[in-house]
Protein backbone atom coordinates (compact mmCIF):
# COMPACT_ATOMS: atom_id res chain seq x y z
CA UNK A 1 0.00 0.00 0.00
CA UNK A 2 2.87 2.37 0.83
CA UNK A 3 4.53 1.74 -2.52
CA UNK A 4 1.33 2.67 -4.35
CA UNK A 5 1.16 6.03 -2.57
CA UNK A 6 4.87 6.63 -3.21
CA UNK A 7 4.50 6.31 -6.99
CA UNK A 8 2.43 9.49 -7.52
CA UNK A 9 4.83 11.45 -5.32
CA UNK A 10 7.86 10.32 -7.37
CA UNK A 11 6.01 11.08 -10.60
CA UNK A 12 5.26 14.60 -9.32
CA UNK A 13 8.93 15.20 -8.37
CA UNK A 14 10.15 14.03 -11.78
CA UNK A 15 7.66 16.20 -13.64
CA UNK A 16 8.64 19.29 -11.61
CA UNK A 17 12.35 18.67 -12.33
CA UNK A 18 11.57 18.20 -16.03
CA UNK A 19 9.58 21.41 -16.06
CA UNK A 20 12.46 23.34 -14.49
CA UNK A 21 14.79 21.94 -17.14
CA UNK A 22 12.42 22.96 -19.94
CA UNK A 23 11.90 26.48 -18.59
CA UNK A 24 15.62 27.00 -17.98
CA UNK A 25 16.44 26.00 -21.56
CA UNK A 26 13.62 28.12 -22.94
CA UNK A 27 14.73 31.25 -21.08
CA UNK A 28 18.35 30.58 -22.00
CA UNK A 29 17.53 30.20 -25.71
CA UNK A 30 15.42 33.37 -25.59
CA UNK A 31 18.30 35.32 -24.06
CA UNK A 32 16.48 35.92 -20.78
CA UNK A 33 19.50 35.03 -18.68
CA UNK A 34 18.27 36.45 -15.36
CA UNK A 35 15.23 34.19 -15.47
CA UNK A 36 17.29 31.22 -16.65
CA UNK A 37 19.73 31.64 -13.76
CA UNK A 38 16.96 31.03 -11.21
CA UNK A 39 16.15 27.65 -12.73
CA UNK A 40 19.74 26.63 -13.52
CA UNK A 41 20.88 27.38 -9.98
CA UNK A 42 18.23 24.99 -8.67
CA UNK A 43 19.09 22.38 -11.27
CA UNK A 44 22.82 22.58 -10.50
CA UNK A 45 22.13 22.31 -6.78
CA UNK A 46 20.02 19.19 -7.35
CA UNK A 47 22.31 17.71 -10.05
CA UNK A 48 25.87 18.98 -9.55
CA UNK A 49 27.34 16.39 -11.97
CA UNK A 50 25.15 17.42 -14.92
CA UNK A 51 27.69 19.34 -16.95
CA UNK A 52 25.10 20.78 -19.33
CA UNK A 53 23.36 22.54 -16.43
CA UNK A 54 26.66 23.86 -15.09
CA UNK A 55 27.79 25.05 -18.53
CA UNK A 56 24.53 26.88 -19.19
CA UNK A 57 24.57 28.50 -15.76
CA UNK A 58 28.14 29.68 -16.40
CA UNK A 59 27.09 31.06 -19.78
CA UNK A 60 24.24 32.96 -18.10
CA UNK A 61 26.60 34.46 -15.55
CA UNK A 62 29.03 35.48 -18.27
CA UNK A 63 26.31 37.03 -20.41
CA UNK A 64 25.29 39.15 -17.41
CA UNK A 65 28.96 39.91 -16.64
CA UNK A 66 28.73 38.16 -13.29
CA UNK A 67 32.22 36.77 -13.69
CA UNK A 68 32.80 36.26 -9.97
CA UNK A 69 29.69 34.08 -9.75
CA UNK A 70 30.92 32.01 -12.68
CA UNK A 71 34.37 31.81 -11.13
CA UNK A 72 33.11 30.58 -7.76
CA UNK A 73 30.87 27.97 -9.40
CA UNK A 74 33.73 26.71 -11.56
CA UNK A 75 36.12 26.64 -8.61
CA UNK A 76 33.58 24.56 -6.72
CA UNK A 77 33.21 22.19 -9.69
CA UNK A 78 36.95 21.62 -10.14
CA UNK A 79 37.32 21.27 -6.38
CA UNK A 80 35.10 18.19 -6.44
CA UNK A 81 36.82 14.87 -6.78
CA UNK A 82 37.82 14.01 -10.34
CA UNK A 83 36.91 17.32 -12.06
CA UNK A 84 35.71 17.52 -15.66
CA UNK A 85 38.79 18.91 -17.52
CA UNK A 86 36.87 21.28 -19.85
CA UNK A 87 35.94 23.23 -16.73
CA UNK A 88 39.58 24.34 -16.57
CA UNK A 89 39.13 25.79 -20.07
CA UNK A 90 35.96 27.49 -18.84
CA UNK A 91 37.86 28.93 -15.88
CA UNK A 92 40.54 30.23 -18.23
CA UNK A 93 37.98 31.75 -20.57
CA UNK A 94 36.24 33.41 -17.62
CA UNK A 95 39.60 34.90 -16.60
CA UNK A 96 40.10 36.14 -20.18
CA UNK A 97 36.73 37.89 -20.07
CA UNK A 98 37.99 39.74 -17.00
CA UNK A 99 41.24 40.71 -18.75
CA UNK A 100 43.38 38.34 -16.65
CA UNK A 101 45.25 36.67 -19.51
CA UNK A 102 48.09 35.29 -17.34
CA UNK A 103 45.62 33.51 -15.05
CA UNK A 104 43.78 32.17 -18.08
CA UNK A 105 46.97 30.61 -19.41
CA UNK A 106 47.44 28.73 -16.11
CA UNK A 107 43.99 27.17 -16.36
CA UNK A 108 44.47 26.30 -20.04
CA UNK A 109 47.68 24.51 -19.11
CA UNK A 110 45.88 22.59 -16.37
CA UNK A 111 43.32 21.42 -18.92
CA UNK A 112 46.11 20.28 -21.23
CA UNK A 113 47.82 18.51 -18.34
CA UNK A 114 44.67 16.47 -17.69
CA UNK A 115 45.20 14.96 -21.14
CA UNK A 116 48.56 13.66 -19.95
CA UNK A 117 46.75 11.78 -17.19
CA UNK A 118 43.85 10.58 -19.35
CA UNK A 119 44.32 10.94 -23.14
CA UNK A 120 40.61 10.37 -23.80
CA UNK A 121 39.95 13.84 -22.41
CA UNK A 122 41.66 15.20 -25.53
CA UNK A 123 38.32 15.24 -27.33
CA UNK A 124 36.33 17.25 -24.79
CA UNK A 125 39.21 19.61 -23.98
CA UNK A 126 40.02 20.13 -27.66
CA UNK A 127 36.40 20.90 -28.53
CA UNK A 128 36.13 23.34 -25.64
CA UNK A 129 39.23 25.18 -26.84
CA UNK A 130 37.78 25.22 -30.34
CA UNK A 131 34.50 26.63 -29.01
CA UNK A 132 36.37 29.69 -27.74
CA UNK A 133 38.52 29.95 -30.89
CA UNK A 134 41.66 28.93 -29.05
CA UNK A 135 42.75 26.98 -32.09
CA UNK A 136 46.41 26.44 -31.21
CA UNK A 137 45.43 25.00 -27.85
CA UNK A 138 42.77 22.81 -29.50
CA UNK A 139 45.37 21.43 -31.91
CA UNK A 140 47.71 20.82 -29.01
CA UNK A 141 45.01 18.92 -27.11
CA UNK A 142 44.02 16.75 -30.07
CA UNK A 143 47.57 15.96 -31.20
CA UNK A 144 48.86 15.20 -27.69
CA UNK A 145 45.94 12.86 -27.01
CA UNK A 146 46.68 11.01 -30.27
CA UNK A 147 50.37 10.74 -29.35
CA UNK A 148 49.54 9.26 -25.96
CA UNK A 149 46.87 6.90 -27.28
CA UNK A 150 47.43 5.90 -30.94
CA UNK A 151 43.93 4.42 -31.10
CA UNK A 152 42.45 7.91 -30.89
CA UNK A 153 41.98 9.76 -34.15
CA UNK A 154 41.08 13.43 -34.12
CA UNK A 155 42.35 14.18 -37.63
CA UNK A 156 38.90 15.26 -38.78
CA UNK A 157 38.72 17.95 -36.07
CA UNK A 158 42.31 18.95 -36.67
CA UNK A 159 41.67 19.31 -40.41
CA UNK A 160 38.78 21.67 -39.71
CA UNK A 161 40.96 23.75 -37.38
CA UNK A 162 43.76 23.90 -39.93
CA UNK A 163 41.17 25.06 -42.46
CA UNK A 164 40.01 27.80 -40.09
CA UNK A 165 43.62 28.88 -39.65
CA UNK A 166 44.17 28.93 -43.41
CA UNK A 167 46.80 26.20 -43.24
CA UNK A 168 45.57 24.32 -46.31
CA UNK A 169 48.54 21.95 -46.56
CA UNK A 170 48.07 20.58 -43.03
CA UNK A 171 44.32 20.46 -43.57
CA UNK A 172 44.74 18.19 -46.59
CA UNK A 173 47.35 16.17 -44.74
CA UNK A 174 44.90 15.46 -41.93
CA UNK A 175 42.15 14.50 -44.35
CA UNK A 176 44.51 12.20 -46.26
CA UNK A 177 45.55 10.54 -43.01
CA UNK A 178 41.88 9.79 -42.35
CA UNK A 179 41.47 8.19 -45.76
CA UNK A 180 44.71 6.20 -45.45
CA UNK A 181 43.70 4.80 -42.09
CA UNK A 182 40.30 3.90 -43.48
CA UNK A 183 38.53 5.96 -40.82
CA UNK A 184 36.23 7.61 -43.33
CA UNK A 185 35.36 7.53 -47.00
CA UNK A 186 36.59 9.97 -49.62
CA UNK A 187 33.04 11.20 -50.19
CA UNK A 188 32.74 12.27 -46.52
CA UNK A 189 35.88 14.35 -46.84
Amino acid sequence: MRSISLFPFLFFILSVNGQEDFLAKQYFNDGEYKKAIVFYENLVTDNPRRTDYVENLIACYQQLERYHSADSLLQRMVGMGNPFPPFFVELGYNQTLQGKVENARLYYNRALYKIEETPNFGYSVGLRFQKYVLLDEALQAFSRAMELNPQLDYNFYMARIYGEQGNVEKMYQSYLTLVQKGKTSKSNI
